[in-house]
């Protein structure tokens, strides 16, 4: 079970400014966050939320009609083979090899330091380019520099499965070519 809150504070208020300045059915839409619960496959999210009593009538409340982000890729996060930011700082030690599931600012982050520790390591990354909200001069270099240090990097490439075993992970992308790694990020 992977749990966590449910809207970023910033992000947050610039949605919010955005709807204030809409018109029509939009400009009646307020944001508002809570903490919740989600587990792959149930397609319900268990909310609470202690500061708006008017969110859902109550503390608690159910939401059963789940629109997963685009590309969010449903993952059992076991904590062994498939990990969080959060797990993957507990490692004791370096993996063999690691596919880090999305090329943004994070991903990069680890692929680099676990790269520099010695693990062979591989993003995957559904868009063209990696970190692609940022000058894309500086995205090509920072490509050509994970790949001469030995970073496999499958750009445009959606990860369609994620499987772990005993062995390892692996990923099966769109077109059927396949990944795989002792743990995934």
């Amino acid at each position: 079970m992977h749990k966590g809150v449910a809207g970023v504070a910033n992000l947050n208020v610039q949605l919010q400014a955005a709807l204030n300045s809409a018109s029509g059915p939009a400009a009646t839409t307020a944001l508002r966050t809570a903490t919740g619960e989600y587990r792959p496959g149930d397609k319900v999210i268990q909310l609470r939320n202690n500061s708006d009593k008017g969110l859902f009538n109550g503390d608690i409340g159910t939401v059963a009609s789940v629109t997963p982000a685009t590309g969010t890729l449903e993952a059992e996060f076991d904590g062994e083979r498939v990990l969080g930011s959060t797990e993957l700082l507990d490692l004791d030690r370096v993996p063999a090899s690691m596919l880090v599931v999305g090329g943004g600012v994070i991903g990069c982050e680890f692929a680099s330091i676990f790269n520099a520790f010695g693990a062979q390591v591989t993003i995957v990354e559904m868009l063209p380019t990696l970190v692609a909200t940022e000058d894309q001069h500086v995205v090509r270099f920072l490509q050509a520099a994970l790949k001469k240090k030995g970073i496999a990097l499958h750009l445009g490439a959606r990860v369609e499965a994620l499987r772990a075993s005993s062995d390892g992970v692996t990923a099966t992308l769109e077109g059927g070519t396949t990944v795989e790694a002792e743990i995934a990020l």
